[in-house]
């Protein structure tokens, strides 16, 4: 062979010595591939960990790290040992072995084994599973859920099915102790992630010590809703006897979901509640409440003074939906109905229940039950609106054909359209112009019906001289044309109103360089102003008395007010600089050209020639702290004749107080007060208070006539005291609640008992 032969071969065979080289490189890459993708498959097999908010992880680096990795060409065995640690992102495997069969895909694990997945965990001396059936077993098993802060372990976890284990000699807890205060003992667990954990025979134990048997204990194993019954309230009342409120929850589906609820009372009866909740689409959802009761003579005789017009069987139903076509467009519905007049007031905790509102000291008697369905249409410079709504009278009367000739007599507005515009420039001139209008149809039962076209042009031209004062003129005609009315009726069938408004304002601001750690600037804006409007015609004596808006009335008046703005530039909790108002005041008054008939004056007041000064204050200068005040002040009788104050103060362990007050003379005058304080890291109290000054034996009850037996009755006081113990994984609560009486109502107490465990969703399943 010549050297040039010589030469070539060497040539070929360094080829073909790289070429094995690369191939050899690229089996060793697949191979490793292999290993962490069945590994991961078996961490995600074992822990039943495979939750989709971690599946960016998949997309991650996987690094993997090993004394010897070792690959078996004869019996295709992968095997790893010494330390061996496998991470991606969140996750992560950590074993002294880890041994492989790439054709049978069996798969072990041995020695200090750990599986980890944000936070949620499982440690056992040893694992096995066949990737293919995912059958398999874990020895010794410690498993903990994040999320609950559940924890179970068992002396063997059998892998029976891709999301199902059996657990033998287990423990289930959500207490982080070595000695827990409370755990549940069973010789065998069957688990489904995304179910249930059902055990057989379990035995509850408190610091060990056993307290209670139970034949079967389930315990939801899932990240989303969990069906199951809700934590019961007992507890006794003197009017209603023995409480026991029960409810359950069922997660229907990924769209819907119910809550049924059975209160029982030895002396008051039972009470049945439902509430369906569903989500057709992203734009459309809905919600079903409904409430019976059925309560005995034997209550109604103690409970209540005056039955008016009470029944035995009493109900509340409402509806709630909305559908949104599009941003713009959308179709909304509030609709109710109550057996009586007076089951607001005595079933306030069961309608606060179909609105979300827990409070149960918070709720009074409403002059009216109103529902309504609307469609809405935004575009780009205007609104329409096509409103349906209905009412019922609530104003009590012991006479029932009086309370039914209410309800005939109650206008209903079938349908309502109203079509609004901003105000828009008109091409080439100063001003600006708008326009309102509408239609209503007035419907009942009884008595006169019609329909009414409005129509409200308006014209406008802002002002602005130098560069600090503005002026705002607007002028109007509002044309009132209604159809259908009786002919034998000597009515007005239409009318003119002109009508004029104006404002002119101007502002002064400063800003103020603090340079603090937190606040950095402060601005103050005084704006002072002064309004005008009026509007042409007599009291309308002649026109069908269906609505009276505020806008139809005469009115002739000029005012001034002054408003002060306080806005901070201050760090946020991120640390990045925001604009906060901090702190608003407003003060005004107006003055009339003729008596008005609507507006700041009240039924009964002199003819005066100014209304009261008005007055309002807002403070929110620290996340921790808020207060809102409004003032009327009646400057003939030199005294104030309304105000309302309502101030918060919040802690950073979840404490607040928050009292409201509110006063109306001749009308009401009551002390709103809530407040939950923790006195320790695991003892709170808490407090709902509503106190009524108001002077009924001077004034008399607003609304209903005067019973009987009116001076029986004491001031209105609703109030509930609690105390609270919460610890790492359980609580219990106990409260006193009151109702104070009304004039058709006695006064009633409870004491009230819950107990709850942590991590469980708030949800027992016994």
């Amino acid at each position: 062979m010549d050297e040039a032969q010589r030469s070539i071969l060497q040539v070929s065979q360094f080829k073909l010595l790289i070429l094995n080289l690369l191939q050899a490189m690229t089996h060793l890459k697949i191979i490793l591939l292999l290993f962490v993708t069945v590994v991961f498959a078996t961490a995600d097999a074992i822990a039943g960990l495979s939750d989709p908010r971690l599946d960016q992880d998949r997309e991650l680096p996987v690094n993997v790290t090993a004394d010897q990795l070792q690959y078996s060409d004869s019996n295709d065995i992968l095997t790893a040992e010494g330390n061996v640690l496998i991470t991606q992102g969140t996750r992560s495997i950590k074993a002294d072995t880890i041994r492989i069969n790439l054709v049978t895909n069996e798969t072990e694990a041995r020695g200090n084994v750990l599986l980890t997945q944000d936070g949620d965990t499982i440690a056992c001396e040893s694992f096995t599973i066949n990737l293919d059936t995912q059958v398999g077993v874990v020895h010794q098993a410690k498993i903990f859920i994040k999320d609950e802060n559940l924890h179970i372990s068992g002396r063997d976890v059998q892998k029976t099915g891709l999301n199902t284990y059996k657990v033998h000699d287990g423990t289930i807890t959500t207490c982080d102790a070595d000695n827990p205060p409370w755990r549940i003992d069973a010789a065998e667990i069957d688990v489904e992630v995304e179910g249930y954990a059902v055990a057989r025979h379990p035995l509850f134990r408190v610091k060990s010590v056993p307290v209670m048997y139970l034949p079967a204990l389930i315990v939801p194993v899932k990240l989303k809703r969990q069906t199951g019954f809700l934590i019961p309230e007992v507890g006794h009342s003197n009017r209603s006897g023995f409480l026991l409120d029960n409810s359950f929850f069922w997660a229907i589906n990924n769209q819907s979901d119910a809550t049924f609820w059975l209160d029982t009372a030895t002396k008051r009866g039972f009470g049945t509640g439902l509430e369906y909740r569903v989500k057709l689409a992203e734009q459309t959802d809905a919600k079903l409440y409904g409430y019976f009761a059925d309560e005995t003579n034997r209550y109604q005789d103690d409970r209540y003074r005056n039955i008016l017009d009470r029944e035995d069987q009493r109900y509340y139903v409402n509806f709630e939906g909305q559908h949104y076509f599009d941003a713009d467009t959308y179709l909304k519905a509030d609709v109710s109905q109550i057996s009586d007049r007076q089951f607001y007031y005595d079933y306030k905790s069961v309608v606060q229940r179909s609105k979300g509102v827990v409070d149960r000291s918070g709720s009074r008697n409403y002059d009216k039950e109103e529902s309504t369905v609307f469609l809405n249409k935004n575009f780009e410079k205007s609104n329409l609106l096509v409103n349906m709504n209905w009412y019922r009278n609530l104003r009590n009367s012991d006479d029932r054909i009086i309370q039914n000739q209410l309800d005939d007599e109650t206008v209903q507005t079938l349908p309502q359209v109203l079509y609004s515009s901003m105000l828009q420039p008109v091409t080439h001139t100063p001003l600006f112009y708008q326009l309102e209008a509408g239609y209503d149809n007035f419907w009942r039962e009884s008595g006169q019906r019609s329909q009414r076209l409005t129509m409200y042009p308006q014209l406008a031209m802002p002002m602005l001289f130098g560069s600090w004062l503005r002026f705002k003129p607007k002028a109007g005609m509002r044309g009132v044309q209604f159809f259908g009315l009786n002919r034998s009726d000597d009515n007005e069938r239409n009318d003119v109103f002109p009508t004029v408004d104006a404002n002119l304002a101007t502002s002064f601001a400063r800003v103020f360089n603090l340079e603090g750690q937190r606040l950095k600037k402060l601005r103050h804006i005084i704006e002072p102003g002064l309004e005008y409007a009026y509007v042409a015609d007599d009291e309308q004596s002649n026109f069908p008395d269906f609505d009276r808006p505020d806008n139809y009335y005469r009115r002739h008046w000029a005012g001034y007010y002054l408003q002060n703005r306080f806005t901070a530039l201050m760090h946020d909790a991120p640390g990045e600089l925001t604009e906060h108002e901090i702190g608003y005041v407003k003060v005004g008054q107006l003055f009339n050209f003729t008596q008005p008939r609507q507006g700041l004056y009240y039924k009964g007041d002199r003819d005066t020639t100014s209304s009261d000064i008005f007055s309002e204050l807002r403070l929110d200068m620290h996340r921790s702290f808020y207060f809102k005040a409004k003032a009327y002040y009646d400057n003939y009788d030199q005294r104030l004749r309304r105000y309302n104050l309502m101030g918060r103060l919040s802690g950073s362990r979840n404490d607040f107080i928050s009292l409201e007050y509110r006063y109306w003379r001749e009308l009401y005058d009551y002390l709103e007060c809530r407040t939950y304080f923790n006195v320790t890291s695991w003892l709170a109290l808490f407090a709902n208070t509503r106190y009524d000054f108001y002077d009924y034996d001077d004034n008399g009850p607003p609304g209903p006539p005067d019973p009987p037996d009116r001076n029986n009755y004491d001031e209105l006081i609703d109030s509930e005291f609690g105390i609270e113990y919460h610890s790492q994984c359980w609580g219990l609560r106990f409260w006193y609640e009151t109702e104070g009486s009304t004039p058709d109502t006695r006064s009633d107490s409870s004491v009230r008992a819950m107990f709850f465990i942590k991590g469980f969703g708030d949800r027992t399943f016994f």
